[in-house]
């Protein structure tokens, strides 16, 4: 009787799927073990998201940062922009602890060619465009902020006081509608 063939183009297959398989194992258990970190973006997202309060968000994020680690370095820029979206010191402070280390390792390494990094010029027309995007997807407290924002650059714009008031009114606070106008509206006319 002869042997059976080890190498049958089925049994090829079987070996191949159960190597791709654990493969896929110890890729998945790697990758939970070693969580990535957290970039600027990962955190803006998540202050911005509505599914749980502000505060929670804050707590969320800032034990993310604790354990998770950050891929930027935090400026004043970076920083102002995280409060104004609504981090509060606790998440700001967990970011600079995290950029203390980010920083004391880079300085032991050898350098490493540093891309420079693009930032977007943020004048009147920017913040008003995200502005804009903010009342399409229906988040009018970043739309508010980023009026606001367009307002100090360009406070004789009278769109970004318009756009500012239709904002309000969405949300339905009618009093700050009205006072959002650059000078009080007069009821009556000359």
């Amino acid at each position: 009787m002869k042997a059976p063939a080890l190498h049958s183009p089925l049994k090829k297959l079987t070996l191949f799927a159960l190597a791709a398989i654990m493969v896929a194992i110890v890729a998945a258990t790697a990758h939970a073990q070693a969580p990535s970190q957290l970039s600027l973006a990962d955190i803006l997202i998540g202050l911005r998201s509505k599914k749980v309060e502000l505060p929670d968000r804050n707590k969320i994020l800032t034990e993310a940062v604790l354990s998770r680690g950050i891929t930027f370095a935090l400026t004043p820029e970076i920083e102002k922009e995280l409060e104004s979206t609504g981090a509060d010191s606790g998440l700001v402070n967990a970011i600079r602890k995290k950029n203390l280390i980010v920083k004391t390792s880079a300085t032991t390494n050898p350098p490493v060619e540093q891309k420079p990094v693009a930032t977007p010029v943020q004048d009147f027309a920017f913040f008003m465009k995200r502005a804009e995007s903010g009342v399409v997807k229906g988040d009018m407290d970043a739309a508010l902020v980023d009026f606001g924002k367009a307002i100090e650059l360009k406070p004789n714009h009278a769109s970004a006081y318009t756009n500012r008031g239709s904002a309000h009114y969405e949300k339905a606070e009618f009093d700050r509608a009205i006072a959002t106008s650059p000078r009080p509206l007069s009821s009556t006319r000359n």
